[in-house]
C-alpha cells in the first residue's frame, strides 16, 4: 500500500504539524502537487465555475490521495524566496501602500484577468478592478495592519501553511499561506506553524529506518521533529 498524504496522517497525526523560524524557510516550491495541479486544470475548464468552497473540497480530497513520497522526477520545482514572483509583487504593494495601483502586485491582478477573465484570491476569485480594490481593502490591507501591530500570532492562525521536505532535509513553503509567511518574515512574531504535505524520496530514505512502511513512518517522527529543531535556529 503506498504512502499516500492520508495514510501518513493517520500514522504521524500531530508530527506533521512544525512550528519554524519563517526567517529559515529560505526556499519556496511550487504551490500544488502534480497530481492536484492537474485537478485544478480541470476545475478551470469546467464551463461554469464552481463555488469556491466545493473546488477547495474537491482539491483537498485529491491531495489526501496523493504520493506522501515523492522521487525526485515527481518533487515539486522550488527556488529561493527572495526570487518569487509573489514574494517580490508583495514587498512592492508594502513599500507602495499609499499608491497599490503603481505596484506590480496591482498590475499582475489585472493582467490575470484580462488573460483568464478572473483572478483567483484568498477570499474567492475577482473579475475587475473593483473587486481587486475590494479584496485589497477588506482583506490585504487588514491582514497587513495585524502583523505590523502584533507580528504574526500562532494562537489566532487556524489554517497552518503547507511545506515540503526537501532532499537534503530543508523545507520548501508553498503557496498555501503565502501572505502570512511573507509577512512573518517582513514583521517577525511567534514561531511560525506549518504542515508538511510531503517528502522527497531521498530525505525519506536517509532519514527513516526500518524494514516495510509501518517502520519508516514510525521513525519519521523523530526526523520531522529534527526538521523542525534545524529551522528554529
Amino acid at each position: 500500500m503506498p504512502i499516500t498524504l492520508a495514510r501518513a496522517e493517520r500514522h504521524l497525526g500531530p508530527a506533521l504539524s512544525l512550528t519554524v523560524d519563517p526567517a529559515q524557510l529560505t526556499t519556496y516550491a511550487t504551490g500544488k502537487l502534480p497530481g492536484v495541479r492537474r485537478a485544478r486544470g480541470r476545475l478551470d475548464a469546467l464551463p461554469v465555475r464552481l463555488p469556491g468552497g466545493i473546488e477547495q473540497r474537491v482539491l483537498d480530497v485529491v491531495a489526501r490521495r496523493h504520493a506522501f513520497v515523492l522521487p525526485a522526477d515527481r518533487y515539486p520545482a522550488h527556488w529561493p524566496v527572495t526570487e518569487d514572483p509573489k514574494y517580490l509583487r508583495l514587498m512592492d504593494l508594502l513599500d507602495h501602500l499609499d499608491r497599490p495601483e503603481s505596484t506590480t502586485w496591482w498590475t499582475y491582478a489585472l493582467e490575470r484577468i484580462e488573460a483568464d477573465g478572473f483572478f483567483r484570491m484568498k477570499d474567492g476569485p475577482v473579475t475587475d478592478e473593483a473587486g481587486v480594490r475590494r479584496h485589497l481593502e477588506t482583506y490585504l490591507l487588514p491582514l497587513i495592519a495585524a502583523f505590523e501591530r502584533d507580528g504574526y500570532r500562532a494562537d489566532v492562525d487556524d489554517d497552518p501553511g503547507r511545506v515540503h521536505v526537501g532532499p537534503d532535509g530543508a523545507l520548501h513553503k508553498t503557496n498555501k499561506g503565502a501572505h502570512r509567511f511573507l509577512l512573518a518574515r517582513r514583521f517577525g512574531g511567534d514561531a511560525l506553524k506549518v504542515r508538511v504535505t510531503c517528502v522527497h524520496a531521498d530525505w525519506w530514505t536517509a532519514s527513516t529506518s526500518g524494514r516495510g512502511d509501518r517502520a519508516r513512518l514510525a521513525s519519521a517522527v523523530d526526523a520531522l521533529r529534527g526538521v523542525a529543531e534545524a529551522h528554529r535556529r
